[in-house]
């Protein structure tokens, strides 16, 4: 008995076993060749069953070193412990296909960025034989995003900031414009005052004249006119020398004019001359300090601060006795200026020595608000500072410290 004739066809069922086995090695050989792509099959469970060259190439592994084992094994122990590689085996029963993008391990620990797609196979009665996992590396995608997406929110943090900025400066701005509009407002009415008072003595003294009536001239009258006179001519001064450090600080002219001097004696001569002030207001102002302190600074900018504090607890605290201490300490020396008066509520000592803000109720206290910012700038000229301690009822403690010599370096913008 012969066998089949080599020259003759094969039968039908040879040829059909002969074409399925050609095709699975060409479709071996297909998904071998992909060198980009980790393309292997799972059984049910997730073992390994095969491996090509892409999968070799993206994970580092050889085909023995993966068949047989859990596809676990390519994720992070966080993505382990929290079961997520079984988690992507049931979604894909589930709904046929399961896709994510997340890190991956490499065979030497290093970690990439990964697209996913996991498939589940069924036979032709809709039996689950396995999955098919195709694996791409997104890496430098990924890395392009994040840097994308950082340089985006690191736009969108300098917007915040420029646009914060950009709000402050107009709230800023609009303050300005306002302190500028009050300050008009201010100085307007407290020049207009003094003004309208020589004024109106002026256009009476004129009118007595011209009726002949000289009874108003008698000495103790026209010593009492030239008085007051005096007065509003000294207050209208006051608010014209404010005005004009004001304008020096703000275009950097303000300078000191050191000399040595004793500080006591100037202290002594402030008090004495703000004596009448002081009396109309029922003040007693009491001096501590030693016989002479001797320094270097500026007189005139020095009186200036003394008066406004003299003056200020003069009008926030009539009828009570104010006390002026002067003591050295080590190469500095201190003034204390201390009220009775009804005190500074505390959020308003944050923003007492800053221009146009006064103390007290703009109704009940006149002036231009600039007494105690001017009284800063010179303190700060000398490389000295002032502070204030005070509690509502209770009062109110000035203290300005000052070296005792002052550097010629310090005269400048203040």
């Amino acid at each position: 008995m012969h066998g089949p004739d080599p020259g003759k066809d094969v039968g039908p069922k040879n040829k059909i076993q002969a074409g399925a086995s050609n095709s699975e090695e060409i479709f071996r050989l297909l998904v071998d060749a992909v060198h980009d792509y980790a393309i292997f099959a799972l059984d049910p469970h997730g073992v390994i069953q095969s491996w090509n060259s892409g999968g070799r190439r993206l994970k580092g592994y050889e085909a023995s070193e993966v068949i047989g084992t859990h596809f676990s094994r390519f994720y992070t122990q966080p993505d382990i412990e929290r079961n997520h590689p079984a988690f992507e085996l049931r979604e894909a029963v589930e709904k046929g296909k399961y896709e994510e993008e997340g890190w991956r391990v490499r065979k030497d620990g290093t970690q990439f960025w990964a697209n996913v797609v996991i498939t589940a196979m069924r036979d032709r009665t809709g039996h689950l034989v396995g999955f098919s996992k195709v694996t791409r590396d997104l890496t430098e995608r990924k890395i392009a995003e994040d840097k994308l997406r950082w340089a985006y929110a690191e736009l969108e943090n300098r917007i915040e900031i420029r646009t914060r900025e950009l709000s402050n400066a107009k709230a800023k701005a609009e303050k300005a414009v306002k302190a500028r509009d009050e300050f008009f407002s201010m100085a307007s009415h407290e020049l207009k005052t003094p003004l309208s008072s020589l004024k109106l003595q002026a256009q009476f003294r004129r009118r007595q004249v011209l009726k002949g009536d000289l009874s108003s001239f008698a000495p103790e009258k026209l010593v009492e006119l030239c008085d007051d006179d005096v007065r509003q001519v000294a207050r209208l001064t006051f608010l014209v020398d404010n005005m004009l450090d004001v304008s020096k600080l703000t275009t950097g002219n303000f300078a000191l004019q050191l000399q040595q001097q004793d500080l006591v004696a100037l202290v002594r001569d402030v008090i004495k001359r703000m004596a009448v002030q002081l009396g109309e207001s029922g003040n007693r102002c009491v001096l501590h300090s030693p016989v002479t302190l001797m320094g270097t600074w500026d007189r005139h900018r020095l009186e200036q601060v003394l008066s406004n504090l003299l003056s200020n607890a003069g009008k926030y605290g009539e009828g009570k006795p104010v006390e002026v201490t002067v003591r050295p300490e080590a190469n500095l020396v201190a003034i204390e200026v201390r009220d009775q008066g009804r005190g500074i509520s505390e959020s308003h000592l944050q923003r007492i020595f800053s221009p146009f803000e006064r103390v007290g109720p703009t109704h009940e206290v006149g002036g231009l608000g600039l007494g105690l910012y001017i009284a800063k700038q010179i303190c700060d000229a000398h490389g000295g500072s002032i502070a204030v301690e005070s509690k509502l009822g209770e009062g109110s403690v000035f203290r300005v410290v000052l070296p005792i010599e002052t550097q010629p370096h310090s005269e400048g913008n203040a």
